[in-house]
């Protein structure tokens, strides 16, 4: 039996060796980039979904309110259960810049509600994500924080009482 030809010769196998290191260090530098994009991916995610769900709440929760002071107690008081745990996401946070809150009971020039304009109730929140791994955003470049902001718009349940 002739064993010479089924052994592979040692220059051979110091090449196979080396490819094999260099295979493994490309394959676990890609692993590596995957796995970071993909938290990043489940943090905007978790986070778009609370701040939606909380956005949703607070607005359903300022349209049974009768006065505009109340409508914000409550939409404030309402996106306090979806703090957040995480360091990476700020809790939700409801705005209340003039375009952000806006609760319109349309009165005509007795007080009166005005019932054909339909009143409503606005509201919108805002969180930010921080990346754990910074990517490239079009010609912002490199950035690590993502800014989220979600309204939502509800008929108001309660007419307001007459001023």
């Amino acid at each position: 039996m002739n064993t010479t030809s089924s052994i592979i010769p040692k220059r051979n196998q110091r090449n196979q060796r080396g490819s094999i290191i260099i295979e493994f260090a490309t394959v676990a530098w890609m692993l590596t980039v995957a796995a970071l994009i993909g938290v990043n991916c489940m943090l905007v995610l978790l986070a778009g979904w609370q701040n939606d769900a909380a956005c949703r709440d607070a607005v359903r929760a300022a349209a049974q309110r009768d006065s505009v002071d109340n409508a914000r107690y409550a939409a404030r008081a309402a996106v306090v259960r979806y703090a957040s745990g995480i360091s990476l996401m700020t809790s939700p946070q409801v705005s209340f810049a003039d375009k952000d809150f806006v609760y319109e009971a349309f009165r005509d020039a007795n007080g009166q509600p005005q019932r054909e304009k339909g009143p409503f109730v606005r509201v919108s929140t805002t969180m930010t994500v921080k990346m754990p791994a910074p990517f490239v955003i079009c010609s912002a470049g490199f950035t690590d924080t993502i800014n989220l902001k979600q309204s939502y718009a509800f008929p108001i349940v309660r007419l307001p009482k007459k001023s």
